[in-house]
């Protein structure tokens, strides 16, 4: 036998690394004041960063007004039970003009459920089915018979709708 031992026994780096996966290092920031977990809070009095929370009865002194405690609040420098409000995020409102151009190019990019379910539909609309078979015509051949206005150039099937 060689100087080095074999050990079968073990558990093998693969199986290890197949079983834990370890996840990023939680961050916060002033603009999203939050961890990602309920055992984290947001120490943004400096620098943003993310802490353990305080268990109850736990030295919370300086934390006041911050989620410091888990399930509590901060009290006098001690963590207490209560619910601390969600952390305040403001709303901002977008400019008329440009919510009113949102709207204009989501309106512009709706679902218009106008096509030619058959091939030969140009065809036989020029031909006149659109008066002679209409029921069928008017369900497998909408765009051709002008029961609806497509979104695409219905003589050559090429989409025309400008998309963003």
């Amino acid at each position: 036998m060689s100087d080095t031992a074999i050990d079968n026994t073990s558990l093998s780096n693969l199986y290890t690394e197949q079983m834990y996966r370890y996840a990023p290092r939680p961050g916060c920031s002033f603009e999203i004041p939050t961890c990602g977990s309920p055992y984290l809070f947001c120490d943004a009095r400096i620098s943003p960063h993310c802490v353990s929370k305080i268990k109850f009865g736990g030295v919370c002194t300086g934390f006041e007004g911050l989620d410091a405690c888990f399930n509590g609040i901060c009290v006098a420098g001690r963590c207490i039970s209560g619910i601390m409000p969600p952390p305040f995020v403001p709303q901002t409102e977008l400019p008329s003009t440009l919510r009113g151009e949102i709207t204009r190019q989501y309106a512009s990019r709706q679902f218009t459920d106008c096509f030619n379910r058959m091939p030969c539909c140009e065809q036989w609309a020029k031909d006149g089915d659109c008066h002679t078979n209409k029921s069928p015509m008017v369900k497998f051949c909408a765009a051709a018979c002008g029961k609806c206005r497509p979104s695409f150039n219905v003589s050559d099937g090429i989409e025309f709708l400008k998309l963003f």
